[in-house]
């Protein structure tokens, strides 16, 4: 029995570095925020100047790009 494992890459095992600690990712636009990564997992927390639920956000990305938005208006975007 195989033991798997292969992560879905065709056996490229690049894949992204050991547990980084947060790194601070500036300010975009007066919006402060910092990232953080863990095996193939990204977080990023966005400093807001009030509460928002779930409704409230719009984040879109894809393998290069990253766009965030609250109150329909936008508050980062990489490329």
């Amino acid at each position: 029995m195989g033991g798997g494992g292969g992560g879905g890459m065709g056996g490229q095992q690049q894949g992204p570095p050991p547990e980084m600690g947060e790194e601070d990712g500036g300010v975009e636009g007066g919006t402060q925020w910092k990232w953080e990564m863990k095996d193939d997992e990204i977080i990023v927390r966005i400093t807001m100047d009030k509460p928002a639920t779930k409704k409230d956000l719009k984040v879109t990305f894809s393998a290069t790009k990253l766009k965030a938005g609250a109150y329909t208006r936008p508050l980062l975007s990489s490329t």
